[in-house]
């Protein structure tokens, strides 16, 4: 960075976030329905209720985790890595 006025250095960091409206979701959940879309490849894990706090703590990882669905049935208490479809097997 090259110093400012007055001999300064200034940092400037962007983010950009985006929240989904009511109507998004209620077109993407009935997509997935439907299956019209395929979720399995952003799919990373699995959880039960009880694991519901250590999946956000997984999500804080993007290297392991993007996507943790929460599966009210399962007994797991922390995040159960899904299996990957590999292409072409």
């Amino acid at each position: 960075m090259s110093p400012g006025r007055g001999g300064r250095v200034a940092a400037v960091r962007s983010t950009v976030q985006r929240s989904y409206t009511p109507l998004e979701f209620r077109v993407t959940l009935h997509m997935l329905a439907e299956g019209k879309v395929d979720a399995t490849p952003i799919v990373t894990g699995s959880v039960g209720l009880p694991g519901v706090e250590h999946a956000f703590e997984a999500l804080e990882d993007p290297e392991t985790h993007a996507k943790i669905l929460i599966d009210p049935t399962s007994p797991a208490a922390a995040p159960v890595i899904a299996p990957r479809s590999v292409p072409g097997r």
